[in-house]
């Protein structure tokens, strides 16, 4: 076991016994840039932090790939753009964190009434309806 968590040396990382990322964690890891549309080929990946960085951009689209996301947190950073849809189909998403960031849109396609979020906290630039 690295630094990092199971199977990982690099901190806020763990990773399976086959090496596949679980987990990225890097909470205010002073981190600046884009978030790169390779992201979306971590399948194995349920946890993804990335708060309080200095991240921009959009959101890539190969984030809705991430079929066992189960928590998805990049608030306090300058991410720009709407959601993508593709995320409507993770079904183990249940909580996400995108405030203090420039997203705007709606997240009406994400919200099925099944109660599958345990919680959502966005700025209050988004359409409901």
């Amino acid at each position: 076991q690295g630094s990092g968590g199971a199977y990982s040396t690099f901190k806020g990382i763990r990773c399976d016994s086959d090496k596949r990322v679980l987990e990225i964690e890097l909470y205010k890891a002073s981190l600046n840039g884009i978030l790169p549309p390779e992201i979306g080929n971590l399948a194995k990946l349920e946890y993804l932090e990335l708060g309080g960085n200095a991240l921009y951009g959009s959101i890539p689209d190969g984030i809705g790939r991430l079929k066992n996301l189960e928590y998805f947190s990049i608030s306090e950073n300058s991410f720009t753009g709407d959601l993508p849809k593709s995320m409507k189909n993770q079904n183990k998403l249940n909580t996400i964190l995108i405030y203090q960031n420039k997203i705007t849109g709606s997240v009406t396609f994400m919200c099925r009434g099944d109660g599958r979020f345990n919680f959502f906290e966005a700025d209050c630039r988004f359409d409901l309806e």
